[in-house]
């Protein structure tokens, strides 16, 4: 699961957490004043639409959306996907929708 956010140098603005359930050394880094969220392997795009993470190469699923929804939390303008670039429409939105879908996958 994301670990507790550890905020890095004021003057970097940054936001650090570690998150192992989805691939062996992923982070995820939010850059506050800026709202963008580079999130690595936990979220993925195609064509501007966010989804999860995927299943094949997630290790932890359950843990991963519990990692999502932290992630939730943030507000977000922008978020950077290692498998896809980049998400700028109705991101909150949009996080809260792969949110809710990963979550009832699970149920």
């Amino acid at each position: 699961m994301l670990s507790s956010p550890q905020v890095g140098h004021p003057l970097y603005d940054l936001v650090a957490g570690e998150d192992n359930q989805l691939t062996p050394g992923h982070i995820s880094l939010y850059l506050e004043r800026s709202k963008v969220l580079i999130a690595g392997d936990a979220l993925r795009a195609e064509r501007g639409t966010l989804n999860g993470p995927n299943p094949s190469m997630t290790l932890e699923m359950c843990t991963a959306i519990q990692s999502i929804r932290m992630l939730a939390d943030l507000e977000i303008d922008t978020i950077v996907c290692y498998h896809g670039g980049v998400v700028s429409e109705d991101v909150n939105g949009q996080l809260r929708r792969v949110t809710q879908e990963a979550s009832a996958d699970r149920d």
